[in-house]
């Protein structure tokens, strides 16, 4: 007995094409999402720690280039204060120890901001705004800011003093 197998295998061949021939393409999708948190840092490079002004002579104003790094990923404002009561730098060696007569200047090259006059600790507001408003897109965060401080001196001030002033640069949100 000799069975005839073609029927079957084209019957099969038939109900493989119309499953392929009915077959339907599907998709779906999802969404990702990321929470960015604000962060601000800012740095002050170890080249540009320890300013010296050059050239004070009675009469004229001496002057030092700075800088300052800031980093952040929202709008910011960067505030100057210094470390004694007036904002004016202070010698080290008089007693009591004596006080320049005039108060150090300070103003940023880029982005540009002030001249601002340094405050000191019992100054009201204790710290002033150099940059105020500053966004992500106008400064990068990759270059320096250059700051130029710049000090006058007068005939009244104690000479022979090794004057000083701590500055500090505080970042924040605007």
């Amino acid at each position: 007995m000799h069975l005839n197998c073609r029927p079957l295998i084209e019957l099969w061949l038939s109900v493989f094409v119309l499953m392929v021939a009915g077959a339907q393409s599907a998709s779906d999708s999802t969404q990702i999402y990321a929470n960015l948190p604000t962060q601000i840092e800012i740095l002050i490079p170890e080249d540009l720690k320890d300013l010296q002004l050059q050239n004070c002579v009675p009469s004229q104003t001496a002057s030092a280039e700075g800088g300052v790094e800031v980093k952040s990923n929202v709008d910011w404002s960067l505030t100057v204060s210094a470390d004694t009561a007036s904002g004016h730098m202070v010698g080290s060696t008089g007693s009591p120890p004596h006080e320049l007569r005039s108060p150090m200047n300070i103003q940023s090259q880029a982005p540009l901001g002030g001249p601002v006059t340094i405050p000191g600790t019992d100054s009201d507001p204790s710290a002033v705004s150099l940059l105020s408003g500053t966004s992500p897109g106008d400064y990068s965060g990759e270059d320096i800011i250059a700051l130029l401080f710049e000090q006058p001196f007068e005939w009244g001030d104690y000479g022979n003093e090794d004057y000083g002033l701590v500055v500090t640069f505080t970042v924040g949100p605007a």
